[in-house]
């Protein structure tokens, strides 16, 4: 299965697109893979994050602790998390869940993302841009200014 994942990071995971397939192959043979049932934790709030999680298959909801019975997001195929806890040394701000049954996530273990930030120090610039836009794009529209009376 490491020529298949090799693939899917390449082609799927568009912040690990610009590396070539040799740069992937070293890290691809690390990847573990997970198949979670809906409902099922994928990552715990205030839990370290030990690994890249990427979305193979499936879906997964992201729970906030200031609402934690209502998904805030739902990531897709080729979506990731954790990096921020990684990257931060922080735990995990979010609860990540799956959000329907055989969903598969595949873990890049700390050393291995490592590995990928050592060859492309700008992926961690492109990683942080895309979660903040991401959570930019998931935050509720602030209430519109009152119109001026005439």
């Amino acid at each position: 299965m490491p020529f298949e994942d090799t693939m899917f990071l390449k082609n799927s995971v568009d912040v690990l697109s610009f590396f070539d397939v040799e740069q992937l192959r070293k890290i691809t043979p690390d990847i573990t893979r997970a198949k979670y049932k809906k409902d099922q934790t994928v990552l715990l709030s205030g839990e370290f994050a030990s690994s890249f999680y990427i979305v193979k298959n499936g879906s997964v909801n992201v729970f906030t602790k200031d609402n934690p019975k209502v998904p805030s997001a739902t990531l897709k195929k080729g979506d990731f998390f954790g990096v921020m806890s990684i990257l931060q040394g922080l735990a995990s701000s979010v609860a990540i869940k799956a959000a329907e049954d055989m969903t598969e996530v595949i873990e890049v273990p700390l050393n291995s993302f490592q590995k990928l930030l050592d060859m492309q120090p700008l992926l961690k610039n492109a990683l942080i841009k895309k979660v903040e836009d991401r959570v930019k794009a998931n935050q509720p529209n602030p209430p519109a200014p009152p119109s001026p009376n005439p």
